[in-house]
């Protein structure tokens, strides 16, 4: 189950076809939205029930009180309504309020069903970015994240550090550690940018072949600041065409766009495609160095662009937000950290004139070896 938009959730999608993989049938909760991959959309063993797309509107807090009423409701009644009663019911978290309080209570009458939350975030940190931690929704939205579950629940997390933070803060004794990594079937080209500009040329307008291609996959959340891109672009000076891609869609996109025209950095330096999933994982194996520039509200996530990096052998340009990040990246043997703008400015400088010369990250286990370890003993208990 994943209530969000199940098509701007790789993890959510890679769980789907796990399972379906070893002969479950899947059902997926999730609001309508962005379209899933192709082995995911195309497998018969996954089926999708919409969630009402009304709870997709309003802004800040009666917008916020709205959404998690129509939420509560709709994920309710979808719940209720599964024909037939899963064996394992998956939870992606966040959103946390209301979904966990709603599988709360349906799980009550039904004990058998074997519940697996899986955590990749916080969503109370989320929101005190916004209100700050002394909000009244703040603090009860962590209470209700943070609510004890009854003994037989399994829990996943995304890092170490959250499921140590996890499990200190419901008290659960053993929360597993899944790290994101592509599956086997999510297959990173060989690099041939003439390839890539003839069969998706016609999103990738202004790209080229000769130039130094910087890849940002942006989720386009208050979790990164493209901003620094922006500055970076304008205070460098190299010989070398230097041109930053930033992929994805969201809220924040079309005034990004506005910010850039404004500040004269445009133009063929700085693309922003909204490619489908086969053009983008071509796109990141063509591309020089990836950018990450994620500042994690909770600072215990690993965002999943990471793990593209890596499958797509990149080396990445990391904003260092917290330690968490060693679980995964290592410097200089994946890429380098930056700090401030400044830094990032410094980095693409120095990646411009030839100084930091990138090369392909470590190899890291795929995502069956993961499963198979993690995962699949939880269902199986």
């Amino acid at each position: 189950m994943n209530v969000a938009d199940f098509g701007r959730s790789p993890r959510a999608q890679f769980h789907a076809a796990s399972l379906s993989a070893e002969g479950w049938d899947v059902t997926v909760l999730a609001n309508p939205g962005s379209p899933a991959f192709d082995h995911v959309a195309n497998d018969v063993g996954i089926r999708r029930v919409n969630l009402v797309e009304s709870m997709l509107q309003g802004r800040g807090i009666v917008g916020l009180w709205r959404k998690a009423v129509l939420f509560r409701r709709s994920l309710q009644t979808a719940l209720e309504r599964l024909e037939p009663q899963p064996d394992v019911l998956f939870v992606m978290t966040p959103p946390a309020v209301p979904v966990l309080d709603v599988v709360r209570r349906w799980w009550r009458s039904r004990p058998s069903v074997r519940v697996v939350v899986d955590w990749h975030n916080l969503g109370h940190t989320r929101l005190a970015k916004r209100w700050g931690s002394w909000n009244p929704l703040v603090h009860h939205y962590r209470n209700s994240e943070f609510a004890p579950w009854p003994e037989g629940v399994r829990h996943l997390a995304v890092s170490t550090a959250l499921a140590s933070h996890v499990s200190a803060q419901t008290g659960c004794p053993s929360v597993q550690v899944l790290h994101d990594a592509n599956p086997a079937w999510r297959c990173f080209p060989n690099r041939d940018r003439c390839e890539l500009l003839r069969r998706w040329g016609q999103g990738l307008e202004g790209l080229d072949p000769d130039a130094l291609w910087l890849v940002h996959p942006h989720s386009w959340s208050d979790d990164e600041c493209p901003e620094w891109i922006l500055d970076a672009l304008k205070d460098l000076r190299s010989s070398r065409m230097v041109q930053v891609i930033i992929t994805g869609d969201g809220p924040l996109r079309r005034d990004f766009e506005r910010r850039a025209r404004s500040s004269g950095v445009g133009g063929d330096r700085l693309l922003l495609p909204f490619l489908p999933p086969e053009a983008y994982v071509a796109l990141m194996a063509n591309a020089d160095w990836g950018l990450c520039p994620h500042t994690s509200s909770s600072g215990l996530d690993l965002p999943m662009k990471l793990a593209d990096m890596r499958g797509a052998g990149l080396p990445a340009l990391v904003y260092r937000y917290g330690s968490v990040l060693h679980e995964v990246f290592s410097e200089p043997d994946d890429g380098r950290f930056f700090d401030s703008a400044g830094a990032l400015c410094e980095a693409v400088q120095k990646i411009a004139d030839g100084v930091w010369r990138g090369s392909a990250p470590r190899p890291s286990p795929g995502r069956e070896a993961g499963w198979n370890r993690v995962v699949r003993p939880l269902l199986e208990s």
